[in-house]
């Protein structure tokens, strides 16, 4: 009903239809028509048309007409404005306000007050908008809406969500991605390559969606019924064969049309070998005439509505050169060309199956543009504030974040069962820009309070007052920032960046004209250093930027993206696919701010800049091996600075060349200079180390004379008394003489070695390595990724950097970089401090962004938190404290959606040590404000060194210290830490005491019975362990170990003793024979389990846990019982005593604020309670310890009666025992009991 209500406003917009609607989502609509008093030369008719009182809030509902058309993008900053001054006049929590224009389109919002803490403390407003026209797809507003919840202010906020929507279809896109994998067909045909193919044809075919929004690409490319008529053999159906769509229509619109100016535009005609060779390797023209039913003609006349982009995102990748690699397989050659099916873009639904892929998903799927046609699509990239209820840019970095993990083989497994687990959550991103700059900004001499500051970064309404000349200020500091996200997948930081500077200079500088002002005073200081001065080209950059500031051409936003992304921001990752997303997403930030004109050339669009030299691929830790004092001496150099100079001046050059020759050019002219810079810097390097190694010869020189003079020196001695162990002193001569000497030649050796370095240098081949390694940098290559990283010699920049952001990846460096190598092999000769063998790379990100950081620049990261307490992660936090940390802010698990990675965020600034960092334990209900909660909740961190840096107060500090002094470690005890059984097959193994007793009734003889009896045991899953006590369900494991068939069999073929020795069971396992077979967890035969040394300690007493549970619950388990993996044990005395004790209030608080961020999500791993401290038993305490050991068996026992009995009060008796144990305060027992 409400859907049909909504479909009917669509199709003819009234205000009095929607008051319908609001009745019948909900009863308590109170219709109203008040007149708002709104009229000006943007709106009209504005009416408050109704309300809702819910208990704890209110919302009012208004319609307003605006005056101009109404698109995507129009008015909505006014509109936005208004609807807060509606809310602010009415003084309601939220409303939902419906801005229509003429034509009856209309924008569809929720603006609602976004209060911090449980006061409703005001903090800011947040829209949340649709806008609907009946010339677009709207299945997102009819869905959601149409069947949304409006019973609560918070309900209505969920139907205003963009997650159910994301969500939705990433998990269209993803049956999609895995089914279409082995059904496509590229060049190297390695399956290897397959996803990476496909992730490049979903960004390429998105990116056009997004522009398609502009009204920029024809919608007939994309209907199967106008196709029919232009694509030869066109059939969408599973059943064909046919694969001309991709060939005929993608790949042409791609490489053909995209790429190239429309003047230029034109065949290259399939005319046999002598005609052909005319046009080979020319990838920018059109190709396979013969999949076409129409002319060549027709085709570039449906061609030709799309203008030139550019930009480099539809450079063909094959190779033009003879025998060069084909990856795109845009082809006259039919063996080369790639090959996808019609029905991957067109099918209703297609069968898939996924099971190997480790998905649980649907078992069909549809085509791909079926499934972008089925979603609202918005080009504005979405703020904190203000999002638009469709699929966003941002949001898209989700989606290609998981594929890239997919991609990625480290994240493979875990990628494919989860949503989200990659990407940084908005929320997360916006914090941690907001914070860098501030932090950046109070370094600067501004004379602007930091609130102040703080207030232009935010998106608060409140005015700032600031004075011309601080404004200028301000933007004149934001145009030289340099910010690098080193490890920048698919460029959320740098888009965060990117917006948020946005957002200032636009709040600073409505008009531009700062902004303006600064670009042209750098245009001229660069045009004068100009090695070679082009009149033309000097008029043309005047020109180009002059275009930019002209708001007839573009937005005002897009001369701010543009000098802010050609100057300011950079990004590096290892994987090419990851830095082609990021420019994507710059992509489409630079194009949406440009104005369509249908009557200007090329629409009126400006090519896209070419980003190759701003987002570039290679492994971050990895230097160019040039020692920095070197380094620095050669960018002294005048002749290197010269070529540097001239390298500087063909990025830009090549930032801003359009056609595809003059992109050839500027690439030869800087692949000249490198070769040039190569062979000088070969040559510097030598001249210096050759300066080197003679000062060093002299200083050797100069050594071995002051020895020779100190043999002639009288003998000198001296007497030295030392106190004895015992009373008494003894006397120790030393002769002066030989310490002198001694020192001297320990000098020499130290000269000595230097010199054999030095001379290795400049005879080896380590300069003609360094010169190998400039020469094979290939920024313009996307299917290179550059095996070393260097700012310097890569973007210029030599003096560091001013921020880097970063969510690096976590990896183990134990982990196999490929069949030969671990990651720490690759790493260990890098020089890096924090290097651990047993660390993780996110330590070296983490030292590798301070070493590229200018002095007093700032580092954010987010990364795994294991390093605040691991002992990996000692050489890190000594290594962070000679520097100035600012923020710490554990975050806990959960924030990629990936329960079992906990995180936090660390600022730093390079600088001396100021002792001043503040801290914070963030709870989940703070993430959504995350300043806010830092702001009023954080504590100041005193007295860290390398050892466990832990969030506490004062008092807790201390609370914990004592713990550690009065407890030992688990670890140190007698104890044995064991998990449970793994059979790799549960189906085959893991039985039902009704299979049991049915295998057991089987047995032919009593022996038999006897013995298949012997190996069936009773078992337990993770859910079965509850606290103190079990629930067994009636499962049993049948365990025939590794090793067993062999020590038993004799002489007996394996096969044949086995069916011997167990006829009855072996009939269950025969039918599980081919799985059984094929899993990694086996014994020698399929039917035994893996090797495990440990059985006999299932036959003990023992505490079980299970780390993955919502609390902490530990329980004794009788001997005999054993258990699947997911449990762990501890067997050794005193069972009962440590079992109540990791069951009481004071451990668990231990737990979870010591090990763990959160008290809702716990995650109790085998190291984690090794490092739990208890008291061992001893004489003074062990009348403690029977009592509690009593109670225990009083609980033990309650529980095997009724195992849901409360035992509360014996549970509190105990915990007031362990008290006693820590020898706790009042004081102290209060802040476990407030925790808790």
């Amino acid at each position: 009903m409400s859907k049909e209500i909504l479909r009917e406003i669509i199709e003819d917009f009234s205000p009095e239809k929607f008051i319908n609607f609001f009745r019948i989502k909900n009863p308590h609509f109170r219709p109203l028509k008040i007149n708002l008093g709104i009229e000006n030369e943007d709106f009209t008719l504005a009416e408050k048309i109704g309300e809702i009182q819910f208990q704890d809030s209110d919302i009012i509902f208004c319609t307003i007409k605006v005056l101009k058309e109404l698109t995507e993008r129009s008015g909505k900053k006014k509109q936005y404005e208004v609807g807060k001054k509606i809310l602010k006049n009415e003084n309601s929590d939220a409303g939902i306000f419906i801005f229509y224009d003429k034509e009856k389109n209309f924008r569809f919002s929720l603006i609602y007050t976004e209060y911090f803490g449980t006061k409703r403390k005001f903090s800011y407003f947040k829209r949340f908008t649709y806008f609907v026209s009946k010339n677009q797809t709207n299945n997102t507003f009819l869905k959601q809406i149409g069947e949304g919840d409006f019973s609560s202010l918070e309900k209505i906020k969920e139907a205003f969500s963009v997650e159910p929507i994301t969500k939705e279809f990433y998990k269209e896109i993803q049956t999609w991605f895995f089914g279409a994998l082995d059904k496509i067909h590229f060049p190297d045909n390695k399956e290897e390559n397959k996803p990476l193919h496909l992730i490049r044809l979903l960004s390429r075919l998105i990116f056009i969606w997004f522009i398609k929004q502009k009204g920029l690409i024809p919608d007939k490319i994309f209907d199967p019924e106008e196709l029919k008529n232009i694509v030869k053999d066109f059939n969408p159906s599973p059943a064909s064969n046919s694969n001309n769509y991709y060939n005929a229509i993608l790949q042409n619109l791609f490489f053909a049309t995209l790429n190239q100016p429309k003047s230029e535009r034109g065949w290259a005609f399939d005319e046999g070998f002598p005609q052909n060779k005319a046009t080979y390797g020319i990838k920018t023209l059109y190709r396979y005439e013969d999949k076409f039913l129409i002319s060549p003609k027709e085709v570039m006349e449906i061609f030709s509505e799309i203008p030139f982009i550019n930009g480099g995102l539809f450079d063909c990748l094959d190779k033009d050169d003879v025998g060069g690699e084909i990856v795109d397989g845009f082809t006259r050659r039919e063996n080369k060309q790639a090959k996808i099916p019609d029905y991957l873009f067109f099918a209703q639904e297609f069968p898939v199956s996924l099971e190997k892929y480790q998905i649980k998903s649907g078992k069909k799927a549809r085509g791909l543009i079926n499934i972008l046609k089925s979603y609202n699509f918005t080009i504005d990239e979405a703020t904190p504030i203000d999002q638009e209820v469709a699929l966003d840019p941002e949001l898209l970095g989700k989606i290609f974040e998981n594929l890239l993990a997919v991609y990625n083989p480290e994240t493979a497994t875990t990628a494919r069962k989860a949503t989200g687990s990659y990407y940084t959550p908005r929320e997360i991103v916006e914090y941690m820009v907001h914070q860098s700059l501030l932090e950046y900004f109070k370094n600067k001499p501004l004379d602007i309070p930091e609130e102040k500051i703080d207030l232009i970064l935010s998106y608060s309404d409140e005015k700032v007052e600031l004075e011309e000349k601080q404004k200028e200020k301000i933007i004149e500091i934001i145009s030289e920032i340099k910010i690098i996200d080193p490890a920048c997948g698919s460029g959320a930081f740098p888009m965060g960046v990117l917006n948020k500077l946005v957002y200032v200079l636009g709040k600073l500088d409505p008009e531009n004209k700062y902004w303006k002002k600064i670009q042209m005073r750098k245009l001229k200081e660069e045009l004068k250093k100009l090695s070679e001065k082009d009149e033309k080209e000097i008029e043309e950059r005047f020109k180009e930027l002059e275009e930019s500031f002209n708001e007839n051409i573009f937005y005002p936003d897009y001369a701010r993206k543009l000098y802010l992304i050609e100057n300011c921001i950079f990004g590096v990752d290892i994987q090419q696919i990851a830095t082609q997303l990021s420019k994507l997403r710059f992509f489409i930030s630079l194009i949406i701010d440009q104005k369509v004109d249908k009557n200007k050339e090329n629409f009126g669009i400006i090519p896209l800049p070419n980003l190759d030299l701003k987002f570039i691929t290679a492994n971050s830790l990895i230097g160019l091996g040039v020692e920095k004092t070197i380094q620095k001496t050669l960018f002294g150099n005048e002749k290197i600075q010269n070529i540097l100079d001239q390298i500087k001046e063909q990025y830009h050059r090549y930032f801003r060349a359009k056609l595809r020759r003059d992109k050839k050019k500027v690439r030869e002219e800087i692949e000249k200079l490198e070769r040039e810079l190569a062979e000088t810097l070969k040559f510097a390097v030598k001249s210096e180390k050759e300066k080197e190694l003679e000062k060093l010869i002299y200083i050797s020189k100069k050594i071995k004379e002051e020895i020779e003079k100190i043999k002639l020196e009288p003998n000198q001695f001296q007497i030295i008394e030392q106190p004895k162990l015992f009373g008494g002193v003894s006397r120790l001569k030393i002769d002066l003489k030989k310490e002198k000497i001694k020192q001297k030649l320990k000098q020499l050796k130290e000269i000595e070695e230097k010199i054999k370095e030095t001379q290795k240098i400049i005879t080896g081949d380590a300069l003609n390595q360094i010169a190998q390694k400039i020469l094979a940098f290939k920024p313009f290559d996307p299917n290179y990724s550059n095996p070393w990283f260097d700012p310097e010699w890569m973007f210029g920049i030599d003096d560091g950097f001013d921020i880097v952001i970063a969510n690096p990846p976590y990896i183990q460096l134990q982990k196999a970089l490929n069949k030969t190598q671990k990651y720490a092999d690759l790493y260990q000769n890098e020089g890096y401090e924090t290097f651990d063998r047993m660390g993780d790379i996110y330590c070296l990100f983490y030292e590798k962004g301070i070493q590229i950081l200018k002095p007093k620049g700032i580092l954010t990261y987010i990364s795994s938190n294991k390093w605040m307490r691991a002992g990996y992660g000692k050489k890190l936090r000594s290594f962070f404290l000679k520097y100035n940390p600012l923020v710490l802010i554990d975050l806990g698990p959960g924030v990629f959606e990936s329960a079992t990675v906990d995180t936090c965020i660390l600022i730093l600034q390079k600088d001396k040590n100021q002792n001043k960092l503040k801290a914070l334990t963030l709870k989940p209900q703070d993430r959504k404000n995350i300043y806010q909660a830092f702001k009023e909740k954080s504590i100041l961190l005193s007295n860290l060194n390398s050892g466990v840096w832990f969030i506490g107060t004062e008092a807790e500090r201390k609370l914990k210290e004592k713990i550690e002094k009065i407890g030992k470690p688990l670890k140190d005890w007698d104890v044995k830490i064991y998990y449970g059984i793994k059979t790799g097959l549960n189906k085959a193994f893991i039985i039902t005491t009704e299979k049991r007793n049915e295998i057991l009734a089987n047995c032919k003889t009593e022996e038999e019975r006897k013995r298949t009896e012997a190996i069936i045991k009773p078992i337990l899953r993770g859910r079965d362990i509850k606290r103190y006590y079990y629930k067994w369900a009636g499962l049993w494991v049948i365990i025939i170990p590794a090793g067993w068939t062999n020590e038993n069999k004799g002489k007996e073929k394996p096969e044949t003793f086995i069916e011997k020795t167990f006829p009855a069971l072996m009939k269950h396992l025969k039918q599980f024979e081919l799985e059984a077979k094929k899993r990694d967890d086996q014994g020698d035969y399929w039917w035994e389990l893996r090797h495990c040394a440990y059985y006999s300690e299932f036959e003990k007493e023992k505490v079980v846990w299970t780390p993955v549970n919502s609390e902490y619950s530990f329980a004794v388990l009788p001997p005999g019982y054993y258990f699947i993996n997911s449990v762990f044990m501890i067997t050794g005395d005193n069972v009962k005593y440590l079992c109540a004790l990791l069951n009481s209030k004071l451990m668990r608080y231990y737990f979870t604020f010591i090990f763990s961020s959160e008290k809702e999500y716990n995650y109790a791993s085998e190291e984690k309670v090794k490092n739990i401290a208890i008291p061992l038993p001893t004489s003074e305490n062990r009348y403690i310890v029977n009592q509690i050991e009593s109670l225990v068996d009083k609980i033990i026992s309650i529980k095997k009666q009724n195992p849901n009995a409360d035992t509360t009060e014996y549970e509190k008796q105990i915990d007031q025992l362990v008290y006693k144990l820590y020898n706790l305060t009042e004081e102290e027992i209060k802040i476990v009991e407030k925790y808790e």
